[in-house]
């Protein structure tokens, strides 16, 4: 879903497309990352997890700062593409919350895997609601609304992670 994302957000020029394909290629690495250390110590655990909610603030703040970018310049995205592909992005998202719904209350290895998870849910029905808003307007400010709503789960996604992790780690 990452390659679908990226490469027709760039095609859409939507950047909640963009904000969300990055943030699949995050999941991805979250999802794999977890699975290598799950039998490992909770101290290991918890180190992942401190790496994952500093990436994850990474990306929250750069998605800001490209918003800040676009809101002054940027083309109108194509809501035909952000309908699509977030309704495509948002039944694989379903579908992996759905399996991993059970897994929410675990260490914060297993807690970073789910708020990802459920960030994404809410950010494909955000990504829609934006194509729906980029269409009712004309204007792409929509979109960047999105983007910036998606930093602010990543970063908050990333705050709470950050936390988890430490008190594990003491």
């Amino acid at each position: 879903m990452f390659l679908v994302e990226i490469v027709f957000s760039f095609k859409g020029k939507s950047l909640s497309l963009t904000a969300d394909a990055v943030d699949f290629l995050g999941d991805s690495v979250n999802y794999a990352s977890s699975l290598i250390v799950f039998g490992y110590s909770l101290r290991a655990r918890a180190r992942l997890s401190m790496t994952k909610g500093l990436v994850m603030l990474t990306y929250a703040l750069v998605v800001f700062s490209i918003a800040i970018k676009r809101s002054f310049s940027g083309a109108l995205p194509s809501v035909e593409t952000m309908g699509v592909v977030g309704a495509i992005a948002l039944c694989a998202n379903a579908t992996v919350a759905v399996m991993l719904y059970k897994f929410r209350d675990g260490d914060s290895n297993m807690q970073s895997v789910w708020i990802c998870t459920r960030n994404d849910v809410l950010g494909n029905i955000a990504v829609l609601l934006a194509s729906a808003g980029v269409f009712l307007t004309d204007s792409r400010y929509p979109d960047i609304a999105v983007a910036v709503f998606l930093a602010a789960m990543g970063l908050q996604g990333s705050l709470k992670i950050l936390r988890l992790s430490w008190m594990e780690m003491k």
